[in-house]
């Protein structure tokens, strides 16, 4: 359970330096820091709370949004980077326009979909997790037969 704190934990740590102003590099952290929360909540989705369950969805939306925000920054970046003659051309400058004000906007959305992930202290969500979890190891020890003992031939 200490792996699943720990990434919970650095899912809302980045999350602060998140927003509209934040750079590719620390979106790009920041979507690596979700994805792994999102693999960890799939395989212990039996073990959260049936009202933490939608965050399996939620996470895999909100690795979308930051994974899109950062594609047009990187258009944009590679716009830039084009010779005077080609970034200057309307059809270039209007790409820009597009692409920058979409990032804007899955970044909002981002931003308000971790809000609404993140209202749960980490803290509550790792114990609910961990108890469930040491419940169904004592379960499936209980069900489990003796080793070492074998029936006679």
């Amino acid at each position: 359970m200490s792996g699943f704190a720990k990434a919970l934990g650095i899912v809302h740590k980045r999350s602060d330096s998140i927003g509209h102003r934040s750079t590719d590099e620390t979106s790009h952290e920041w979507r690596k820091a979700c994805k792994d929360h999102w693999y960890q909540l799939r395989l212990l989705r039996d073990l959260l709370p049936k009202t933490e369950r939608r965050r399996v969805v939620h996470f895999d939306d909100l690795g979308e949004l930051i994974g899109d925000a950062h594609d047009r920054g990187v258009l944009l970046k590679q716009l830039e980077d084009l010779p005077p003659f080609l970034k200057n051309n309307v059809a270039t400058k209007r790409l820009a326009v597009v692409a920058n004000r979409e990032r804007r906007e899955l970044k909002v959305q981002a931003v308000k979909l971790c809000e609404a992930m993140l209202a749960t202290p980490p803290e509550g969500l790792v114990d609910a997790v961990a108890d469930k979890w040491h419940r169904h190891a004592d379960t499936v020890a209980e069900e489990a037969p003796a080793t070492g003992q074998h029936e006679a031939a």
